[in-house]
């Protein structure tokens, strides 16, 4: 079986290094990628993918809207996920464009010992029909939250094992949305409140903008960062539903000229 081929983590560990996760280090760390390199990385990964169908599994799972912790939970960025899929799930992206949420932290492991392989926090279709990749950052009093380069990697580390699975998810959100998906390789998002994107200073930001510039050229990918306005969430707990505090209005920080792509 497919998923039986030994996962290759050198894209999910370099997303997780200490130099892309380091406020004073990341824009420098972000400069000097080399984008070969991180393709090489990344066609590695998706060459290797785990593959949910092929063990009966799906990636769409029936969430409820409420959060599966009890209590009070420390993940703020799943608690804002599940208010914006359930209140906001159609966020504008411009005149021509938008994203449709249609889930939140979607699995992507075939087994438990795929090692490191995280949950999408919201994957999305825009209208042309392709399915996004949704990386949502949060930042609170006490930390500025992950960097911007290190959520655009770990973007990239998903949208790796998405591609490897098109058909599977194509086929998933054909049959339960019942809407239309195109072919190619997934759109990359990563958004955040407004708090979170004032947190970082404009030449970091301009790092991290030019990395993915660069990324979309070599990758064919389309790349945004998304400012959701002043929103955050109030927590869900014990059965209930986390609530949007705020309205959300989506401004595009930054997006990848589809012009450009080679």
């Amino acid at each position: 079986m497919a998923d039986e081929v030994a996962i290759s983590t050198e894209l999910i560990e370099f997303a997780q290094s200490r130099d892309v996760k380091r406020v004073s280090k990341f824009a420098t760390t972000a400069s000097s990628i080399d984008v070969d390199h991180l393709h090489a990385m990344y066609e590695a990964l998706r060459g290797t993918a785990p593959h949910r169908h092929a063990r009966g599994k799906k990636y769409f799972v029936g969430h409820s809207g409420v959060p599966s912790t009890v209590g009070t939970s420390p993940r703020l960025e799943e608690h804002l996920a599940i208010a914006l899929c359930n209140d906001s799930p159609a966020l504008p992206l411009g005149d021509s464009d938008r994203l449709r949420l249609l889930d939140y932290q979607v699995p992507l492991k075939a087994r438990r010992s795929d090692a490191r392989i995280g949950k999408v926090d919201i994957v999305a279709l825009t209208a042309s029909g392709c399915v996004a990749v949704v990386e949502l950052k949060v930042t609170t009093n006490k930390s500025k939250g992950d960097t911007p380069l290190r959520a655009l990697l770990e973007a990239l580390t998903y949208c790796a094992i998405v591609e490897a699975n098109a058909q599977d998810f194509a086929f998933e959100i054909r049959e339960r949305y019942g809407l239309p998906v195109t072919d190619g390789r997934p759109d990359l998002v990563v958004m955040g409140p407004a708090p979170y994107w004032s947190s970082w200073n404009d030449t970091a930001l301009a790092a991290v903008y030019d990395l993915s510039d660069r990324l979309a050229r070599a990758f064919d990918m389309q790349i945004r960062f998304l400012d959701l306005g002043d929103v955050t969430a109030a927590i869900g707990t014990d059965g209930r539903q986390p609530q949007l505090i705020g309205h959300v209005s989506t401004t595009v920080l930054h997006e990848t000229n589809r012009a450009n792509r080679v």
